[in-house]
């Protein structure tokens, strides 16, 4: 067979790499969602929901480009660009 010979219809090879795995991960944020509102400890609610993780997710990335740009401007202060 050659390469531009295909056994299976690009659509079906299309939802077998992109579509399904999609399904499945927005499937699993859904599970997710649900098990993180219904679990309850002594403590409280100790099971962060996705929007949660999210939100704390982005902040770090944040936090992380500051120190980054502290970095560069501690080690080379006016000389590098």
């Amino acid at each position: 067979m050659r390469a531009w010979q295909t056994s299976k219809p690009i659509s079906k090879t299309f939802c077998a790499v992109s579509v399904f795995p999609l399904l499945a991960f927005l499937l699993f944020l859904g599970i997710w969602h649900a098990a993180a509102a219904n679990v309850d400890t002594s403590l409280g609610k100790m099971m962060p929901g996705p929007a949660a993780v999210w939100e704390q997710t982005t902040g770090l990335w944040e936090e992380h480009l500051a120190e980054r740009e502290k970095r560069r401007e501690f080690l080379c202060p006016s000389a590098c660009t």
